[in-house]
């Protein structure tokens, strides 16, 4: 086993005007990976990270709207292979994206952080 190339993203919710519109919140981590990814997506994760631990965190304003996850990958060049494999679905993530209800009012962006969960 190793700990390569770990890294963590979190999936945000963003106005996209300055009204303050309330986002979508969460109750659970299994929510906000079923709002933030399909379910091939969730697979994807499952099939080529060694370990994976998904939080469900507050926004600045102090809703539970965001989703952090941090994952490592056991063998060099695993990661690459995750990130292709998600690559090869994202015309289904488009789809999944314009079905959500608050998609006129937010935009879902993925950043990087340095602050692991593990």
């Amino acid at each position: 086993m190793g700990d390569f190339n770990k890294q963590t993203k979190i999936n945000k919710q963003l106005p996209l005007t300055g009204d303050a519109v309330a986002p979508k919140t969460f109750s659970s981590v299994a929510e906000a990976k079923n709002y933030y990814y399909t379910a091939k997506e969730q697979a994807v994760f499952d099939k080529w990270c060694d370990t994976v631990q998904w939080a469900v965190i507050n926004d600045p304003q102090g809703d539970a709207a965001w989703l952090k996850v941090t994952m490592d990958f056991d063998a060099k060049g695993k990661a690459d292979s995750w990130h292709d494999e998600l690559d090869t679905l994202s015309g289904e993530l488009k789809a999944h994206m314009d079905a959500l209800s608050n998609k006129d009012k937010y935009c879902i962006t993925v950043e990087q952080s340095d602050d692991h969960i593990y």
